[in-house]
């Protein structure tokens, strides 16, 4: 069911839940930051849309003090969050630095070094040759998988991906023969 008075709608096969258009509109008092708890809309995200975008704009839904930044929540985003052995995207929103980007529950939160107004408009830019660097990679790694498999018959348990390194773990054991 729609989320606070929110939308309902499939991308890509999975439900979104948007706010209404009017929610940056409904209380024109000025606005405290709303607690990252209290998000209940799920984010939206650009990069299953489109793997290449680099800017975008979104409408700050929380904005939380949390030790060495702050966390925001948007209504969409492109930052691709920490997951699955990939780590996050990095970039700016405004002129604050994304110093980590995470989901639970369908909500993506940012780490930011500067706080931002609930109901406030953003732009947000993604590091390109950091995100384009780590789809490389991750690419490389489905591929180095799917040989694994086809010449061996081992599935990836698992995998890490840092700027400089990468680790499969195949469900068998690879030796210096093979």
């Amino acid at each position: 069911s729609p989320c606070q008075g929110g939308v309902e709608r499939q991308r890509n096969g999975r439900v979104v839940h948007s706010l209404p258009h009017t929610f940056a509109t409904q209380n024109p008092a000025p606005r405290q930051m709303e607690p990252v708890s209290k998000v209940k809309t799920m984010t939206i995200k650009l990069y299953e849309d489109n793997a290449y975008i680099k800017e975008f704009k979104a409408t700050v839904l929380s904005c939380e003090e949390c030790k060495n930044g702050f966390l925001l929540t948007l209504d969409k985003t492109a930052f691709f969050p920490e997951g699955g052995g990939q780590q996050a995207d990095t970039g700016f929103i405004n002129n604050s630095k994304v110093l980590d980007v995470q989901e639970k529950g369908g909500i993506i939160t940012h780490k930011v070094d500067k706080a931002f107004t609930v109901g406030e408009t953003v732009t947000g830019k993604i590091d390109w040759e950091v995100r384009f660097a780590r789809m490389q990679g991750h690419t490389g790694e489905h591929l180095v998988s799917g040989i694994i498999h086809s010449m061996f018959g081992y599935d990836n348990l698992g995998f890490h991906m840092s700027d400089k390194t990468m680790t499969l773990d195949p469900s068998g054991v690879l030796t210096d023969a093979d």
